[in-house]
């Protein structure tokens, strides 16, 4: 009998083309932006190294406000990606396993 495990955790750093689950750790941002990045997969698209926000984030379909660079991009550091993967799956599984808090 052969048994197959997804493993949700991830030992190394997120790499550009992966797909996130991230959790904006800035609370003067409104609850609306707030609630559309820890529940909307985004991919990274960047990596900046040396600065403080090395992670550019690019989301399909953000809220139209003025946090995020060029209306569908925001900027995260290492500990606000909660999770990620090269399939986009694998995301939608970890927000679904999130939602029902399994």
């Amino acid at each position: 009998m052969i048994t197959q495990f997804k493993i949700y955790e991830n030992l190394s750093k997120p790499q550009v083309g992966d797909y996130v689950v991230c959790q904006d750790l800035d609370r003067s941002l409104p609850r609306q932006t707030l609630e559309f990045i820890s529940n909307t997969i985004g991919e990274l698209i960047k990596y900046k190294k040396g600065t403080l926000f090395p992670y550019i984030i690019y989301y399909k379909d953000s809220p139209q406000n003025n946090h995020f660079q060029y209306h569908n991009q925001r900027m995260m550091q290492l500990k606000e990606i909660l999770f990620w993967s090269k399939n986009k799956e694998d995301c939608e599984d970890y927000l679904a396993a999130k939602k029902y808090n399994l």
